[in-house]
Formats: C-alpha cells, sequence, structure tokens
C-alpha cells in the first residue's frame, strides 16, 4: 500500500461517524462495532462461544468491507483555493464592515461535506476582537430582474482565532452538507466596530482557476453595514480556500455487503438459538 493510499484511508476513518450518519447506518455502525461485547463470558471458551464469535468475526469484516467500499468512494482534497494568487490589498472585517465572497460547489452528485476553510490576512489593525467566518445559503435582492446574488440564511458558525497577524488562518466545519452546484457564501464579520480596529482580508484582481470538480469562486463579492442589507461588487476576488469530503453514492456492492452483514447476523442468532435449546 503506497503513503498516498495509507494517508487517503487514515483520513477516511477519521470521517467515519459523517459518511455512515450521511446514509443513516450509524446506528448499525455502533451495533457492529459492540459484537465482542455481546459474546464475552467467564469461564472456558465453549464450541458455541467459539462458533458464535466466528460468525461476530465475519459480521463484523462484512461491516469493515461495506465501510471502505463507502469511504473508498470518497475522497478530502482542498477542492478550491486562491490563496496562492498575488495579493493586491485587503479590506476591513468589522460589526459595521460584512463581507461575504461567493463560491459555487462542483458537479459531485452527492454533494458534499465541508471539513474545513482557510483565509488570507493580513495584521489587524487596532484592537478589533470576536472574528466570525459563516457558511450562507445564497439569495437574490430581488423576485425579478434586474436583481443581484447575496448572502441568504446563515447556516454554520466555523470554528477558528481572530486573524491578528498576516498570515493564512484556518476555521473547522462540523461536517455541514453542500448540495452540488449551489452557490454559498463565506461570510466575515466581527464583534467590534471599524473604529475601534479591523481584520484586514487580502483579497486579488487576478482570475482563480476553477478546482476540482469544477468548485469556484464567484466573478464578484457582497458587502454590508449590519448583515442584513448587503452590495454587490466585481472589483476583486478575496483569497480562501475550500477543504471538502466528496460523499459518494451507494454502489451495488456496497448494498449487498450490507444484506451479507445482515445475513450473518440471522444466521449467527439461529445457531445461538438451536444451541441453547439442547439438553
Amino acid at each position: 500500500m503506497s503513503i498516498q493510499c495509507m494517508v487517503r484511508l487514515s483520513v477516511s476513518i477519521s470521517e467515519a461517524p459523517k459518511l455512515c450518519h450521511y446514509y443513516g447506518l450509524t446506528r448499525f455502525w455502533r451495533w457492529n462495532l459492540r459484537f465482542n461485547n455481546s459474546h464475552q463470558g467467564s469461564g472456558s471458551m465453549s464450541l458455541t462461544n467459539m462458533k458464535s464469535r466466528r460468525f461476530s468475526f465475519m459480521r463484523c469484516i462484512l461491516t469493515l468491507s461495506l465501510y471502505l467500499e463507502v469511504v473508498g468512494h470518497s475522497q478530502i482534497f482542498p477542492s478550491f483555493s486562491d490563496i496562492g494568487l498575488t495579493p493586491a490589498g485587503s479590506s476591513m472585517v468589522s460589526s459595521d464592515s460584512w463581507i461575504g465572497q461567493f463560491f459555487l460547489t462542483g458537479t459531485n452528485t452527492a454533494g458534499y461535506l465541508l471539513n474545513s476553510v482557510q483565509m488570507r490576512m493580513e495584521n489587524q489593525a487596532g484592537n478589533p476582537a470576536g472574528f466570525t467566518l459563516s457558511i450562507y445559503s445564497s439569495t437574490f435582492s430581488a423576485p425579478t430582474p434586474p436583481r443581484v446574488i447575496q448572502p441568504g440564511v446563515n447556516l454554520e458558525i466555523l470554528s477558528g482565532d481572530n486573524p491578528t497577524t498576516a498570515g493564512v488562518y484556518s476555521f473547522s466545519s462540523t461536517g455541514l452538507h453542500l448540495t452540488n452546484q449551489t452557490a454559498y457564501y463565506l461570510v466575515a464579520t466581527a464583534t467590534t466596530p471599524s473604529s475601534t480596529g479591523a481584520f484586514l482580508w487580502d483579497y486579488t484582481n487576478e482570475q482563480p482557476t476553477p478546482g476540482l470538480e469544477r468548485m469556484t469562486t464567484g466573478t464578484g463579492f457582497s458587502y454590508s453595514t449590519d448583515g442584513i442589507s448587503w452590495q454587490f461588487s466585481r472589483q476583486h476576488y478575496y483569497q480562501f480556500a475550500i477543504n471538502v469530503t466528496a460523499v459518494p453514492e451507494p454502489s451495488s456492492l456496497c448494498l449487498l455487503g450490507l444484506g451479507a452483514s445482515f445475513l450473518f447476523t440471522r444466521l449467527a442468532r439461529k445457531f445461538r438459538s438451536k444451541a441453547l435449546s439442547q439438553p
């Protein structure tokens, strides 16, 4: 197994709860992980216990195969980034200076699970506090043209530190599900006004290249003084990166593994019942 495959498998294992919850397999996953406890007994190992454990072991192997089939088709990658482009300047982020950067998700049919977002920032100005980065849905400014796209509903507040000095900062998600080929917004704000100070988010004038599966940023951004009324601009692109897990589609092999696992469960129960009924 190559180092790349080992790293991908180790990262995929960390994604097990998210993927299993997405497919409704959380209960099944936990139940199979407890198979050892259901067959522990005191004293010597009897023939019945040995066979019962053999069935449980086979069930666990099938469950593991099912899991590997799911995560084997998933992929964790920085789906889009314009952080490496040359900065042209920076803009203030404060309670009276909100910035919303538009981005469009890729073509993966089942969508994506958001892992984290990175932002390229400059040294803060003054003494700002309470930096917040959120994922917003998108909406239109009016029901009919002429209209522009703008931030809609706050879907999740990401976790991270105040970007006080120049550098790239990471903000983590709990695994927000992003629909494919859908517009979202990164919205940055703070709890203090610009008169106290501001965080500074870098932007570039260079055209970003679409990421894997065509995930990309929009041709502009939105700004607001209160997070309610938004204005749209096409001046530049704020610098960020999106890291996601592509959600795999359940394959026929995956479903076959699930069915086989339940089949062995029934056989194991039938065998135990027969063994207990014997004198």
